[in-house]
C-alpha cells in the first residue's frame, strides 16, 4: 500500500470520526464560555440606581432585567445547558437571585461577594461596594434593608 492509500483508507476516515466525536464537546465548551462572559457582563451592570436611598426598599434600586437570570429561572427548558456550566457558579447565581427576590440584603450581598471570586475584571467588586453603601444608607435612615 502506498502512502496515498493509507491516507485515503485509514487516516482520513479516522480523523473525520474523531472530529465528529469531539465537535459537540467543543461547541458545548464554547457555549459555556460565551454564557459565562454574558453573566459577568450583566453582573457588572447590576449596580443600584439611583444611589440615594430614596425608594421604599433597597431592592427597588435594581432596574434592569438580565438574560442569564431568565435562563436560570427557566431551568426545565435549559436543563442540559445549565447542567453543563460550572456547578458552583450556577449555585451562587441562583442563590443570589433567590435572595434578591426575598429582599434579604445580607444574603444578597453575601452571594454577590461570592461571585466576585469568579470575576477577573474587578468590576463586580465595585458593584458590590455600591450595594453595600446603599444598604447602609437604608439602615441609617431607619428603613429595614431586608
Amino acid at each position: 500500500m502506498s502512502t496515498r492509500d493509507w491516507l485515503d483508507v485509514v487516516v482520513i476516515p479516522i480523523v473525520l470520526v474523531l472530529i465528529a466525536l469531539v465537535w459537540p464537546s467543543i461547541q458545548n465548551w464554547h457555549r459555556c464560555r460565551t454564557f459565562t462572559k454574558l453573566i459577568f457582563r450583566e453582573l457588572a451592570e447590576v449596580g443600584p440606581y439611583p444611589l440615594e436611598a430614596e425608594r421604599d426598599h433597597w431592592a427597588e434600586h435594581l432596574t434592569k432585567n438580565f438574560a442569564h437570570r431568565t435562563i436560570l429561572k427557566e431551568i426545565s427548558q435549559n436543563r442540559d445547558f445549565v447542567l453543563s456550566l460550572d456547578a458552583d457558579l450556577v449555585y451562587d447565581l441562583t442563590q443570589l437571585w433567590d435572595w434578591y427576590e426575598r429582599k434579604d440584603a445580607q444574603q444578597w450581598l453575601y452571594y454577590l461577594g461570592k461571585l466576585t471570586d469568579y470575576d477577573k475584571t474587578g468590576r463586580l467588586q465595585q458593584v458590590r461596594a455600591s450595594w453595600v453603601e446603599l444598604v447602609e444608607r437604608y439602615r441609617r435612615k431607619g428603613k429595614p434593608p431586608g
